[in-house]
């Protein structure tokens, strides 16, 4: 199967990854693979993780990788050897870059695809015979691929995870609660719930008149 059916069906989920490792070589202009440089060299700390990336995702998906990076090697991953599965070569300069990864793709002796942003470089591989594949479909497929295992994962965004939970709210004691002691709470009367002194009753003259004697 071709990077380009694998690629297909990353998509549609339906790749292939019970099959041995692919015969075809995969060479990685890895300058352009992260998006957030902007064409430049990335720095040391974003090459190794880079190579990560590319390595859990070769290892995945069953493909034979030799990445092309530009700089002095890594402490991590050194010259012409492998890491974790992907054979790693180092252009210390720029101006070597074409050269080595031209070098790569002609001794692999086996079919292999140029995968990189670089159009120059494209075209002298296409020249000379060699399949090429561009840098955003690969970064794509990775990408989605590496999304769709955080949700099988239940590590992506959404559920419940991170919604808080809401407190209930405490209940009201009544007051006739019995407390502690056996006894009902009550609770005391404010100023204004006193009773108003009632104004006395005015005796009537019938009243009188049976209180005392009349002439």
């Amino acid at each position: 199967m071709s990077l380009m059916e694998k690629v297909k069906g990353f998509f549609t989920g339906d790749a292939d990854t019970s099959e041995p490792v692919s015969k075809n070589l995969y060479v990685i202009d890895t300058v352009q693979l992260s998006d957030s440089n902007g064409g430049q060299r990335p720095s040391p700390r974003d090459q190794f993780q880079m190579l990560q990336k590319l390595a859990r995702f070769a290892e995945r998906e069953k493909l034979s990788v030799c990445a092309i990076l530009e700089g002095r090697p890594l402490r991590e991953a050194a010259d012409r050897e492998d890491f974790n599965g992907v054979f790693v070569v180092y252009a210390e300069h720029a101006d070597q870059f074409a050269d080595i990864t031209m070098q790569q793709l002609k001794k692999s002796g086996r079919p292999a695809t140029l995968v990189t942003a670089d159009r120059k470089l494209e075209a002298l591989a296409a020249e000379q015979g060699f399949e090429t594949l561009r840098m955003s479909t690969l970064r794509k497929a990775m990408d989605d691929r590496d999304q769709g295992s955080r949700g099988a994962n239940g590590s992506g965004r959404g559920g419940d995870r991170g919604r808080r939970k809401r407190r209930p709210r405490p209940t009201r004691k009544p007051n006739n609660t019995p407390n502690a002691d056996g006894n009902k709470e009550t609770s005391e009367p404010t100023p204004n719930s006193q009773t108003k002194p009632q104004p006395q009753k005015q005796p009537s003259r019938d009243d009188v008149s049976d209180l005392i004697d009349l002439v």
